[in-house]
């Protein structure tokens, strides 16, 4: 009848003169498909990235419905600083003229283009030299008002050029040691105040002030002063010829991470030989100032206010005792170099990682980057911590109440996490291999790494971390020679590299029976196994040949300080 099936198979006289039909279905037809790919070449990915979504990638590829069109307004290409772009290119030359694709575009791969921006002007440095002058003594002073004046450009790429900008120096009608110095709608007032009377010699020292039509919006502007010579050769009356003054130089000189903010520092010049203090001296960071000392001298110099809460301090100094011997008319040097890096806790072996809810701790799952922010908000060390440790960020995907948000705002103000380019930290987003890497570098002193240390980075973002990372011991590659920089980083491959920064190396039979187990690490030869286990127990312990564990401790309790409980 068209609808049920006939139940036999075997006909007999009851069917005389019916007709059985014959019914089929019908199979679906298999909707064709078509593949475009999207990708930034391998040399242009410290340039930019794709985002889609929260993902943030060099490569993406679509696959469509024949019927269906695909629009690059669902793909964002940002832009790394320094960088622009510029279309997207099928054959690397000419810029692609749609914006939507159909399955003609099967198989094609279009390719992102960025062009390097100039270097954008930041800043000048005016600089100022005043002139020399030299006579027979005669017991009048010597003085000398000349004044010259140059101008450099500073742009964000730290290069400096001469500027093509006219520089003015126009001497004062009533006062002629007194100048305006002026470019553009900068004015300054220079006033000359060198002078020397009895024989030997001394700086034409100057002022110079801004005046107040330099008005706020203006670039920034360096002041160097060079200072001229003012000597007077000869004798006094019946005197033998002498020059009373040596001179002691002392070079400042600063490492720090970023938005690191002491700017002046004090030494104090001792006398050698009886520990009497000669003289008290300010200079300003990345700087040196000169200042004379009567006759020849030998003294020694100690910085005296040095240490920043927050930072672990290194200070090396040439020579290494800070000590010279200086001889009438000459210039002592005394080079002291201040290294400061951002305070972690390797002494006390806490626990670092909780696990989760569930009970595990999952080693082989990959990390994110709001875990590792809490990780290294709880490795501070407390002097740190309690200098940085803010609420507030600037972050558009971090909000006040987000149980990461403490970490993430406090490593942020420290200057130990940047985001991206588009104001987002992308906190629920796994952390790449690139990504730990560069952020542990800022933890340390910057070394020159000289040639790359794997087959895979070269052009990469973080190469140069990458490479700094690997000469101090911190990180490994594969056996095939490559880093793999834009890979997820797991959370055991993560407690590996924090535990070796922290010098938390242990071994077997070095644990301790009552330690927290988890049953996603239960395996004793897996390759992470000891690994993690020093993680996530907080214990007491002694270094010997390696190290020994004593007694498992209460771990830290950091609700108090993290705005939410955390997940990790």
């Amino acid at each position: 009848d068209g609808s049920d099936l006939v139940a036999t198979t075997t006909f007999d006289s009851s069917y005389d003169g019916k007709t059985i039909v014959a019914k089929f279905s019908g199979n679906p037809v298999q909707p064709q498909t078509y593949t475009v790919k999207f990708e930034i070449a391998d040399e242009d990915v410290a340039k930019g990235y794709i985002s889609v979504g929260t993902e943030k990638k060099s490569k993406y590829s679509v696959t469509k419905n024949t019927d269906e069109t695909f629009r690059l307004t669902d793909i964002i290409v940002g832009e790394n600083t320094g960088y622009s772009f510029v279309g997207w290119t099928l054959d690397g030359s000419d810029l692609v003229a749609t914006t939507t694709f159909d399955s003609s575009y099967d198989g094609n791969t279009i390719i992102a283009k960025f062009s390097e921006n100039a270097p954008e002007l930041k800043g000048y440095q005016l600089i100022l030299t005043s002139g020399s002058a030299e006579k027979a003594y005669d017991k009048a002073p010597l003085t000398c008002n000349k004044l010259e004046a140059s101008l450099n450009e500073v742009y964000s790429d730290s290069s400096v050029k001469a500027s093509n900008q006219t520089v003015t120096v126009t001497p004062d009608a009533d006062d002629e040691f007194k100048y305006t110095v002026s470019f553009m709608d900068y004015n300054y007032t220079v006033v000359i105040k060198g002078s020397i009377t009895d024989p030997g010699y001394a700086q034409n020292e100057f002022t110079c002030v801004p005046n107040a039509t330099n008005a706020d919006g203006f670039l920034p502007c360096e002041v160097v002063k060079n200072y001229g010579r003012l000597t007077i050769t000869g004798t006094k009356d019946n005197e033998i010829p002498t020059i009373i003054n040596s001179w002691l130089k002392i070079e400042n000189n600063v490492i720090a991470p970023a938005g690191f903010e002491k700017d002046s520092y004090t030494y104090e010049v001792y006398n050698a030989k009886n520990d009497k203090l000669l003289k008290t001296v300010t200079v300003k960071a990345n700087s040196y100032k000169s200042v004379p000392l009567v006759g020849s001298a030998d003294v020694y110099v100690v910085p005296v206010d040095a240490e920043v809460t927050g930072y672990t301090l290194t200070t090396v100094s040439d020579p290494s005792d800070a000590s010279l011997s200086i001889k009438v008319p000459d210039t002592g040097v005394v080079s002291f170099t201040h290294i400061y890096t951002v305070g972690l806790n390797t002494i006390d072996h806490y626990a670092y990682i909780f696990g989760y809810e569930d009970g595990t701790v999952r080693p082989e799952g990959d990390i994110t980057r709001a875990e590792v922010a809490t990780i290294f908000f709880r490795l501070l060390s407390s002097d740190a911590r309690e200098a940085f440790l803010t609420r507030e960020n600037s972050f558009s995907d971090v909000a006040p109440d987000a149980w990461y948000n403490t970490a993430v705002s406090t490593l942020a103000n420290v200057g130990i996490i940047t985001g991206y380019p588009d104001g987002t930290y992308d906190p629920n987003g796994s952390m790449t291999r690139a990504e730990l890497v560069s952020l542990i570098a800022r933890f340390f002193t910057e070394i020159e790494p000289g040639d790359s240390q794997f087959n895979d980075i070269d052009g990469h973002w973080a190469a140069k971390e990458i490479n700094e990372a690997f000469i101090n011991g911190i990180i490994d590659g594969y056996d095939d020679g490559s880093f793999k920089p834009d890979q997820s980083i797991s959370r055991a491959e993560t407690m590996k590299i924090i535990n070796g920064i922290l010098g938390r190396e242990i071994s077997a039979g070095s644990l301790s029976d009552d330690m927290k187990l988890w049953p996603d690490n239960a395996d004793e030869t897996a390759w992470f196994y000891y690994i993690v286990q020093e993680a996530t127990n907080s214990h007491e312990y002694e270094i010997g040949d390696h190290e020994e564990w004593i007694a498992i401790i209460p771990d830290p309790v950091w609700k108090d300080l993290e705005s939410a409980p955390a997940e990790d």
